[in-house]
């Protein structure tokens, strides 16, 4: 995974097991595809409307394929793996909310990383869901951290069912929990096949609003009308280095082989010292170090009419923007930015292109990003 301009790839993670427990339920299919979850509800009833489920994870490891599983408003502390197509709709952002508070999900069997985790390899590929709810207080031990891992809202996870497509949307992802010591990361994509949207939504207090990780395995992910606010710088303390890093919204990061594509349009980047939307073509350092590294690969960007409202950075080194690309020596980024607007405070850059030793093709058109 990313920390700054440091990057840590949770692929190559040796899990460290920790305190997390795991419950195994009997697998039983309820046998309807209306399924009812709620805080007062027992995984031993039928999940229907009338005698709900209590638990999410028992909800979808019983669900029919296709299913749509109701969450009641309330708050779980809970968190879930979806390994089919379904549908988890929540009563609605502030209604329902996910809380994965001091649930070590890498020490469960299977281990899974995130509050919300989608990892849907084995079966047929189909649409899954989520809508409709928060997600906050994602958990991770501080050896799991050391171990280059992040704690994540959500995350879709090196699916490589390319007959997937998954929709994020109406959610507010929140602060992890220890954000003080692990800043986090609100939705993680990681090495996809599958096809991700993320719309519609919100990120607060984390570190990285989205991370849109991986390569050119055939997944396209897409960010619409998300509104990436308040977020947090990564400190000193858990950056390492004794470097703070500054806040960064939405991160394309292409660092296996093949072409990351992505489309960022009509989000809003506010309240905040940091990067707009940042976009790395490889990379060397962190794990991409010699004898991993350098990692390679190429970003295909579209990102239209965003606007921004960001503070200054305090280091003018961070090299601050509203729209920050970067293309590594052997790597190539394309980026079509039209029509993005809004205000930076120096000395941050309104749209910056490293001088790095990659391809770059950047068209702008419109573009009206002030630097005050």
């Amino acid at each position: 995974m990313h920390r700054g301009l440091v990057t840590f790839t949770v692929g190559a993670v040796a899990l460290a097991f920790g305190t997390g427990m795991t419950t195994v339920h009997a697998s039983t299919a309820i046998g309807t595809d209306q399924i009812y979850v709620s805080t007062h509800g027992s995984d031993s009833n039928p999940c229907t409307s009338a005698l709900p489920c209590a638990t999410l994870q028992f909800a979808v490891d019983n669900a029919p394929a296709g299913s749509l599983i109701h969450v009641a408003a309330g708050t779980y502390n809970q968190t879930v793996n979806i390994t089919e197509p379904l549908t988890i709709a929540g009563a609605g952002a502030g209604k329902t909310i996910i809380d994965g508070s001091n649930i070590d999900t890498q020490a469960m069997s299977p281990a899974y990383f995130g509050v919300i985790s989608v990892e849907n390899n084995v079966g047929a590929g189909g649409a899954i869901n989520i809508r409709g709810l928060s997600v906050r207080n994602a958990y991770i031990t501080t050896a799991e951290y050391d171990e280059d891992s992040d704690p994540s809202d959500v995350i879709v996870y090196n699916d490589a069912n390319a007959g997937d497509t998954v929709s994020i949307s109406g959610v507010a992802l929140g602060a992890v929990q220890n954000a003080s010591e692990f800043t986090g990361i609100g939705l993680d994509t990681f090495n996809d096949a599958a096809s991700v949207s993320f719309t519609n939504s919100s990120v607060t207090g984390v570190f990285q609003g989205a991370l849109l990780e991986g390569g050119g395995i055939g997944g396209h992910v897409t960010v619409t009308g998300v509104n990436f606010n308040h977020l947090a710088a990564c400190a000193a303390t858990t950056c390492g280095a004794g470097e703070t890093f500054p806040a960064e919204g939405l991160f394309v990061l292409s660092d296996q082989p093949g072409t990351a594509t992505d489309t960022v349009n009509n989000n809003r980047f506010v309240g905040y010292a940091g990067f707009g939307v940042a976009a790395d073509a490889g990379y060397s350092g962190g794990n991409c170090a010699e004898p991993n590294g350098p990692c390679t690969g190429n970003v295909n960007l579209t990102a239209n009419t965003n606007t921004f409202t960001l503070a200054a950075c305090a280091d003018a080194s961070d090299g601050c923007a509203a729209i920050y690309l970067d293309a590594a020596a052997g790597n190539m980024l394309s980026a079509q930015l039209k029509g993005d607007k809004g205000t930076v405070h120096s000395p941050d850059f309104g749209i910056f292109e490293n001088p790095d030793a990659g391809v770059y093709s950047v068209t702008e058109v419109n573009d009206h990003i002030k630097v005050s």
